[in-house]
């Protein structure tokens, strides 16, 4: 493991960061630079950050990085890829002893790696998440997950028989331990689920912090690393690489599990190419009892409705949702002031 002096309050050191943030990025320079502010928010100071871009991004990232005069960032270019290239790109060149990942078009909470801080002084050895502000954009957010991994329960249950979520702008991790189990580069979609399936397997204990401590940004726009083509696909290699991924996983998945993998996300995969095919996933996950009568149709709705889908969940968010907190409202407002600037 990477050394630090100590990981106790007041630790900090020049030498080497306690942090290592890392920002992949792909036409993400209108978004980017709320990312960083929310960097520069922290209460715990010890990182540096490394933003990751795609060589194929058309847009002047140099030129939004450039406003954070004296701020130790360094931007890397990077062969075309996914988000989990430039995620294991950025794992590579990290100083700190632990990394935190962060999307671009998403914010930390200002208390957020200070919270990491301090769990991890305890338990070092653990990969960290927390909670989520989601944010689609009408004027309430979400809070996902419901809960974390309880210790004890197999992680392919949670994610997919309770639909938890490992979200990666949340992660916090041992660098070496990135370096051992990477990010899956051939996956189109759900690296972020295999990255902590893999760390599961290996013994690592995976804990949520239960309060949001970042905020995801839910709506969407094409060219967005994190949001794969996937779901829109039939009987593409990107679409057949997550299909063998999960049939890998097989083995290792309860019976109710696999259901539930197969009702809540492959459907999804194969609704376009294969319509019956996709209703029975759905159908035998409600008959293994894991899929209940209302999550069915809420399913049915979101494998072959997506859009009416999109504006229901919408307008139960804008109904029953959270009102933003004054740390993200700050964060959203200081987004536009720098949107404004950069134009």
């Amino acid at each position: 493991m990477k050394t630090h002096t100590d990981l106790e309050e007041g630790s900090e050191t020049m030498s080497q960061p306690l942090f290592s943030v890392v920002i992949p990025t792909y036409n993400r320079a209108h978004t980017v630079g709320t990312a960083i502010a929310s960097c520069l928010a922290q209460t715990c100071r010890d990182f540096e950050i490394i933003v990751v871009d795609d060589d194929k991004s058309t847009d002047d990232i140099a030129a939004s990085l450039a406003r954070f005069d004296g701020v130790p960032i360094r931007l890397v270019g990077r062969h075309h890829g996914r988000a989990a290239a430039a995620r294991n790109a950025g794992v590579r060149l990290a100083h700190g002893r632990f990394v935190a990942f962060l999307d671009a078009d998403d914010a930390w909470l200002p208390d957020k790696l200070e919270r990491c801080r301090r769990h991890l002084a305890a338990a070092p050895g653990d990969l960290v998440y927390s909670q989520t502000y989601v944010d689609r954009g009408v004027g309430r957010l979400w809070v996902k997950p419901a809960r974390g991994l309880r210790d004890g329960e197999d992680i392919y249950d949670y994610l997919f028989a309770h639909k938890g979520w490992v979200h990666p702008s949340t992660v916090v991790v041992d660098a070496d331990l990135a370096q051992m189990s990477p990010f899956r580069e051939d996956l189109s979609f759900g690296d972020d689920t295999q990255f902590a399936i893999d760390m599961w397997r290996r013994g690592v204990r995976i804990t949520m912090i239960e309060a949001p401590l970042a905020i995801y940004e839910d709506r969407f726009e094409p060219g967005r690393l994190s949001q794969s083509p996937v779901f829109e696909a039939a009987d593409t290699p990107e679409h057949e690489s997550f299909i063998a991924w999960i049939e890998s996983q097989r083995p290792y998945m309860s019976d109710g599990a696999y259901a539930a993998c197969r009702a809540f996300f492959l459907s999804r995969f194969v609704a376009r190419s294969s319509p019956r095919r996709a209703l029975r996933y759905i159908f035998e996950g409600y008959c293994s009892g894991v899929v209940g009568a209302g999550k069915g149709l809420s399913q049915l709705v979101q494998t072959f409705a997506p859009s009416l889908y999109r504006r229901c969940a919408d307008a139960v968010a804008r109904r029953a949702g959270t009102v933003p907190p004054a740390a993200v409202t700050e964060l959203h407002d200081a987004g536009r002031l720098l949107e404004a600037g950069r134009g």
